[in-house]
């Protein structure tokens, strides 16, 4: 497309002159068309916009009018142009007709640059036709700059400027629209007019080989002394007094010395504002007086119609739905309900909106659970929102303006089918619901998207918002983004499929997205699938035992539990949980789910389904992608241990090794608030970062670690059971006891006791144990970090401890 830099055309100095210019005027048609530049790499592209050209017939008015009036071409780029045709003929439709009548919609006529493109629409040329939209938005990433996007189209270079002639053989170009002087001379060099134009305005180096191009004319000597500063300027216009062009220059330069005279001289023209840099028509800022050409990066579509009426031309999303067998869309059923519960307003309102509509295929048969705040929760007021530039939301609806106790937000989000191919989905959340409209989220997925209307864009999507009717397995079935983990269950976890199918108590399930099986351990996760127990455990870990939503997520967790445990559907004991988090403001919750050691991001929670609640999930449970670093670093139960470890001397940089297993047990957030309350001295100490406490920092950890091994809470108690004298159970800094107790665990050291409250959480170098207490004496903090010394640290590589120092520790 338009990445690859065009090699061999020399220098842009050479170019011009070899009279390359970009204007349209010339010998053919549209010669900009044949030189853009592209401003991000300084390279020239070829043919940008020809499959666009000439897809405008040769006999077209359109032909003519691009190289005499001032106007704006959206030309999309030949890749977009060449992909928009194989669809149309896969459609079974030929490409020339649409295009005859799609062709006059990238085009306005009058003259608008990037500047001028604010949140604003563009009137097309397109008779009747609907606006194109426009909206900018930050790239992100660090990057401050915008993006613009026309509709759902990309502006990829913008502000290629082009000249026409008027009925005099004046060149227009001569004025820029650029604050640039270099590129108003590659503008209009090769031109007749070219060097007497330039010499006025550069003052610049180039003023010689500007020189050079009129060189054998008979004016080229004099026009040196006009631009030189010297005192022969006058005597110039003496010179050419009586020539065509005399008023023109006396116009220039009269009344003035210096060349800002060249303002003067077109002040009162249409091309005036272009060279203050402020504008064409009423001297507004963004237009030009020339024609502009901006290269998209997809072909724009107005609304197609199978009618020449003149009321059928650029349809409110109202007269969309009134007369959708015209239009080609399936809105006959929702058009029935909003004439029905007279609601006709807010979808005829003039404005800035989005529609989300349900098409008749996937009309539910329960029709009485739509009503007239349904039929508003599907409009998204004061804002365009198309698949490629939506902004993040949520977005409140049109509910709001009539309802104040019912809260409806709305947002976009997209995803991947099982081919790789964008999805895109309309997610409708009731934040605070009342006795028709319960709590939870709806997901309806956008099968026709980027439809404009006259008020606003239209997506259809393949059921209503707001409207609960199909159970966790129907759901599975529609969604495209969950093919992959389908598949899985069907397959290789079929009696976990069974129970999603046929659940009749509420459930909660945890669906990894298509994505998540692209970022999954491949081999790790061939190896479980082979093997019917291993598979089967792993698609319970992602059925949960009863509802947990955002709402009540947030609700079950407490100052000690900052986590919500919650029992999987395990039907051997039971024992394997899975951990929520919930955290955000009350209308606007986000939530993770934390499970066989895996920290997942939710992204789209609290789909409600008739037999339970569905959460789309970006990771695979049970199958470990993060370091025990990594899982320090982001689980909301471990900050304080990890926090205390980056004071520590370099403590935490062992678990960012993967040449080596570590055991963990970690002190969860709780277990320190209750500490400090036994020693609030020596903690807040440890706390402080202050660096005579690094090595008590140190040696209090390092009693909680194994640095020999990764090892499970059942190794460890069978390790404990079988250690001796000679061979003891010891961490780091210390021996211990690890305890089974019914269902529960323990760790013990010198009678300081506690149960592990999240175990076995597997990383990929190593596992970690979360605890409810801190293994520490009010002896170990001290400034000089007195601690007990453990043989077993020898055993570690000295890249983890210096042996020198250990000893030295080992005689204070």
């Amino acid at each position: 497309m338009l990445s690859k830099p065009l090699n061999g055309l020399g220098s842009r100095k050479q170019q011009v002159r070899r009279g390359e210019g970009v204007g349209f005027s010339g010998h053919r048609d549209m010669e900009l068309f044949k030189r853009a530049e592209n401003k991000d790499r300084r390279a020239w592209i070829p043919h940008v916009g020809k499959k666009f050209l000439n897809h405008i017939p040769k006999e077209s008015y359109v032909r003519e009018e691009l190289r005499k009036k001032e106007m704006t071409v959206f030309a999309p780029t030949n890749e977009a142009v060449k992909q928009f045709d194989e669809r149309l003929k896969r459609e079974g439709k030929d490409p020339q007709k649409i295009w005859d009548q799609i062709y006059a919609y990238h085009l306005a006529n009058y003259p608008i640059t990037s500047e001028g493109m604010g949140a604003i629409t563009i009137a097309s040329s397109y008779k009747g036709s609907v606006p194109i939209w426009v909206n900018r938005r930050r790239n992100g990433n660090g990057d401050n700059k915008e993006s613009i996007f026309l509709n759902n189209a990309k502006v990829v270079l913008q502000d290629i400027r082009g000249g026409v002639r008027t009925q005099n053989g004046e060149l227009r170009t001569q004025v820029s629209g650029r604050k640039e002087r270099g590129s108003l001379n590659a503008q209009v060099r090769g031109r007749k007019e070219c060097g007497s134009l330039n010499i006025q305005v550069s003052g610049r180096k180039e003023r010689g080989s500007l020189n050079a191009q009129v060189r054998g004319r008979k004016e080229c000597g004099s026009l040196n002394i006009q631009v030189s500063g010297r005192k022969e300027r006058g005597s110039l216009n003496a010179q050419v007094r009586g020539r065509k062009v005399c008023g023109y220059l006396n116009t220039q330069v009269s009344g003035r010395k210096e060349w800002g005279s060249l303002n003067a001289q077109v002040r009162g023209r249409k091309e005036r504002g272009s060279l203050n840099g402020t504008g064409v028509k009423e001297e507004g800022a963004g237009f030009s007086g020339h024609t502009v050409l901006h290269i998209i990066d997809d072909v724009l579509e107005p609304v197609f119609i199978d009618s020449s009426r003149g009321d059928l031309y650029n349809p409110s999303t109202y007269k969309l739905m009134e007369q959708s067998g015209t239009y080609k869309v399936k809105l006959g059923k929702v058009n029935e309900l909003v004439n029905k519960h007279v609601v006709k307003n807010p979808f005829n309102a003039e404005g800035r909106n989005t529609f989300f509509l349900p098409s008749d295929e996937g009309f539910p048969g329960a029709w009485n659970k739509i009503d007239s705040l349904v039929l508003q929760g599907f409009i998204v007021p004061k804002v365009a929102l198309f698949t490629r530039n939506f902004q993040e939301g949520p977005f409140t609806t049109a509910i709001e303006d009539v309802k104040s106790d019912l809260r409806v937000r709305v947002e976009m989000k997209n995803g991947t089918d099982g081919d790789g191919n964008p999805v895109y989905y309309a997610v409708s959340t009731v934040v605070q619901g009342d006795n028709q409209h319960s709590e939870g989220t709806t997901v309806g997925i956008i099968k026709k998207a980027n439809i404009p209307v006259r008020n606003g864009v239209v997506h259809i999507v393949d059921k209503p918002l707001m409207v609960v009717d199909e159970n966790m397995e129907k759901y599975l079935q529609r969604d495209p983004q969950l093919s992959k983990f389908r598949e899985f269950l069907v397959t290789s976890a079929p009696e976990v499929f069974r129970m999603v199918r046929d659940a009749s108590k509420p459930a909660t399930l945890l669906a990894p997205s298509n994505k998540a099986f692209d970022l999954v351990d491949k081999k790790r996760y061939e190896k479980i699938i082979q093997n019917m127990n291993t598979a089967k455990a792993l698609g319970n870990l992602h059925l949960v035992q009863g509802e947990v939503t955002s709402k009540s997520a947030r609700e079950g967790q407490t100052k000690e539990m900052t986590m919500l445990p919650a029992s999987t559907m395990d039907q051997n004991d039971g024992e394997e949980k899975v951990y929520f988090h919930s955290s955000g403001a009350a209308d606007n919750l986000s939530l993770s789910v934390d499970g066989g050691g895996v920290n997942s991001t939710i992204a789209i929670a609290d789909i409600n389904t008739s037999n339970g609640v569905i959460h789309i999930i970006d990771r695979i449970l049970g199958i470990p992608y993060q370091s025990i670093y990594e899982k320090l670093s982001s689980d909301p139960m471990l900050k304080e241990s990890f926090n205390l470890g980056e004071h520590g001397n370099r403590f935490n940089e062992k678990f960012q090794r993967m040449d080596h297993q570590f055991t963990y047990f970690v002190p969860s957030d709780e277990a320190w608030v209750t500490k400090e309350k036994q020693f609030p001295t020596a903690v807040k100490k440890l706390r402080s970062g202050r660096h005579g406490y690094h090595v008590s920092i140190n040696a209090i950890l390092e009693r909680h670690m194994f640095g020999n091994g990764g090892f499970t809470l059942d190794e460890l108690v069978a390790k404990s059971e079988s250690q001796t004298k000679e061979e003891p159970l010891e961490t780091m800094r210390g021996r211990v006891k690890v305890s089974k107790v019914g269902r529960a665990y323990y760790v013990e050291w010198e009678g300081e006791n506690a149960e592990i409250i999240r175990g076995d959480i597997e990383c990929t170098n190593g596992y970690i144990h979360v605890i409810d207490n801190v293994l520490m004496k009010k002896r170990d903090v001290t400034t000089s970090g007195g601690v007990h010394f453990s043989a077993t640290l020898l055993s570690l590589p000295l890249s983890f401890v210096s042996l020198h120092i250990v000893r030295r520790l080992a005689q204070l």
